[in-house]
């Protein structure tokens, strides 16, 4: 059976005065690129030009709108009024799954804007693509940091892969969010246009509180609660004891001498495994390359 060339994920929204709105959201099942009509009419505060983020690699000469305004326009024109502290039910429809909460819109808005913010092909958030393959609506602190942290060091097994040098000891991946913080700032302005009341910008906003906390969540005092989580794997590095680390030798200190170690890096152990079982490809020949069905949880 063939894959399906699209994929769609619904979000709908159910006010307590009987008002419902749904937006259908209809991706490449390939890249999880979002696919919409490029033949309509853009209000001015879509345009490329207009409060254009700093860091924005794109040229006014070959795009004439943002691509995440563009794409937003339908959600700011439905919920231009909506009030981002009003309790609502939402419900998201994925190809495995349903998620239902009764919350305040904002909190469903930020779910659903994120979710397309990341799948607009704008340069600067196309690194956070990868999770709209894992899309978790309704997220906390500590879940996004956990699936950050994890889609950043899966990214870095591809680099290794290609030929790069991965960032294992995550020093980019601070920078990475705060990116995309100046983006979110520079984005408020443009809805300020577009809206007349606050759930849109609330919605822009808590996404920006998740970008800050993920830009700081690599520091110690923001892991404890994750690093407790994985002692099966450091476990027996506790209880080691210098013996058996057999041919390394210690400084005077009492440090180990780095130039006496064998250096491996860590993924190599993880790359030999996967190599008999994975066949990658990049696009240019007929060999296999790696399906992935999508799952938006």
């Amino acid at each position: 059976m063939p894959s399906p060339k699209t994929v769609e994920t619904t979000y709908r929204f159910y006010r307590d005065n009987g008002d419902a709105m749904a937006f259908r959201l209809t991706f490449d099942a390939k890249d999880l690129t979002l696919i919409t009509e490029s033949d309509r009419d853009f209000p001015d505060w879509t345009k490329l030009g207009y409060c254009q983020c700093p860091h924005c690699p794109l040229s006014k000469a070959e795009y004439a709108q943002c691509p995440v305004a563009a794409n937003l326009v339908e959600v700011t024109d439905m919920f231009k009024e909506g009030i981002a502290s009003e309790e609502v039910e939402v419900i998201v429809e994925t190809p495995n799954r349903t998620y239902a909460k009764r919350a305040p819109l904002a909190n469903g808005l930020s779910a659903m804007i994120g979710f397309i913010n990341v799948t607009s092909g704008c340069p600067v958030l196309d690194k956070l693509r990868p999770l709209a393959y894992v899309h978790l609506p309704f997220t906390d602190m500590t879940e996004v940091v956990f699936r950050a942290m994890s889609m950043y060091l899966l990214a870095q097994f591809f680099v290794k892969h290609k030929g790069g040098v991965p960032d294992w000891d995550l020093k980019n991946f601070p920078e990475l969010f705060e990116d995309i913080n100046l983006l979110n700032e520079n984005f408020s302005m443009r809805l300020e246009a577009a809206v007349s009341k606050d759930a849109s910008l609330n919605a822009l906003t808590k996404l920006d509180c998740f970008a800050s906390f993920a830009a700081m969540s690599v520091e110690p005092e923001h892991l404890g609660s994750l690093e407790n989580m994985f002692k099966a794997y450091y476990r027996n590095m506790e209880q080691a004891s210098v013996q058996d680390f057999g041919q390394q030798s210690l400084t005077p200190s009492g440090s180990f001498q780095t130039s006496d170690l064998a250096m491996q890096d860590p993924a190599d152990d993880f790359l030999s495994d996967l190599a008999g079982a994975i066949r990658f490809s990049d696009g240019d020949d007929d060999s296999e390359a790696l399906d992935l069905d999508l799952d938006d949880d």
